[in-house]
């Protein structure tokens, strides 16, 4: 495309421990955020998943939500600069 811009990426994951159910995420850069991107992004990659018949899945992992937690932590006390 000419003259466009990156605002994030999207993806589309088959889940291997449930054949129905596809993951959708996102990454919003920065500067595009808290504008609506990610959720037009999280809308159409969900509506590509129904019309191939499969059932969307968007959210965070537990794991990833204690590691960006940790993350936090690390950078308030000091330990990331």
């Amino acid at each position: 495309m000419k003259n466009s811009i990156t605002l994030g990426y999207g993806a589309i994951c088959r889940m291997s421990y449930n054949k129905k159910n596809v993951d959708v995420g996102n990454f919003t850069l920065l500067e595009y955020r808290r504008k609506g991107v990610g959720r037009s992004m999280i809308i159409n990659l969900s509506q590509i998943v129904l019309s191939q018949g499969f059932i969307p899945v968007a959210g965070i992992i537990k794991r990833v939500f204690l590691l960006l937690k940790a993350v936090v932590i690390s950078h308030k006390t000091g330990y990331f600069t």
